[in-house]
């Protein structure tokens, strides 16, 4: 398994959530992406719900507590964005070029997401099969972000790199990761 660490960058809007760190490993095999986040900090200040019985695919993720990964295939236009929740609730999406949604995303398999709120760190691990346009062999440019949200309703965007004066976790440039 090809396995690479990272640490998501806050963008810097929320204060309340100043020392809040988000690192992590993603890891592929084949066609399957396995991510771990591990979220510390003031965590009493974080909204992070709890699992729901039925783990459903859900749109507007990101107006809540989520963790994202991006996928582009080298050299073409196209990407995937993949957003997953606490809850256990998740979504894809394809893109044809820089935010233009195209037709929907068929998961081999529905992922499998777990989320665990402890003393100290809130942990999430996800395991995702892409879709069948991605090849096992394609290489792969990544970009992962999350979105924490605190009680008072503040949002701060985390990502491995910011490219624009405001958070934009769909700019190209910022999928740094080679998998």
């Amino acid at each position: 398994m090809n396995k690479q660490t990272f640490r998501l960058i806050p963008f810097g809007q929320c204060p309340t959530l100043d020392n809040t760190t988000i690192l992590g490993t993603i890891g592929r095999l084949g066609s399957s992406l396995s991510l771990s986040y591990t979220l510390s900090g003031n965590l009493e200040r974080i909204e992070w719900p709890p699992p729901s019985a039925n783990h459903e695919r859900k749109d507007e993720l990101w107006l809540r507590t989520c963790f994202e990964v991006f996928v582009a295939l080298s050299g073409q236009e196209q990407y995937w964005e993949f957003n997953f929740a606490p809850t256990g609730d998740w979504n894809s999406y394809r893109f044809s070029t820089y935010r233009r949604r195209s037709d929907g995303v068929v998961l081999p398999h529905t992922p499998t997401v777990r989320a665990a709120l402890r003393a100290q760190q809130a942990v999430m691990q996800v395991d995702v099969t892409l879709p069948i346009e991605i090849l096992a062999t394609d290489p792969l440019q990544i970009g992962i972000a999350a979105v924490v949200k605190d009680h008072a309703g503040s949002i701060e965007y985390f990502a491995l790199t910011h490219q624009a004066k405001k958070p934009d976790f769909h700019l190209r440039n910022s999928f740094v990761l080679g998998m």
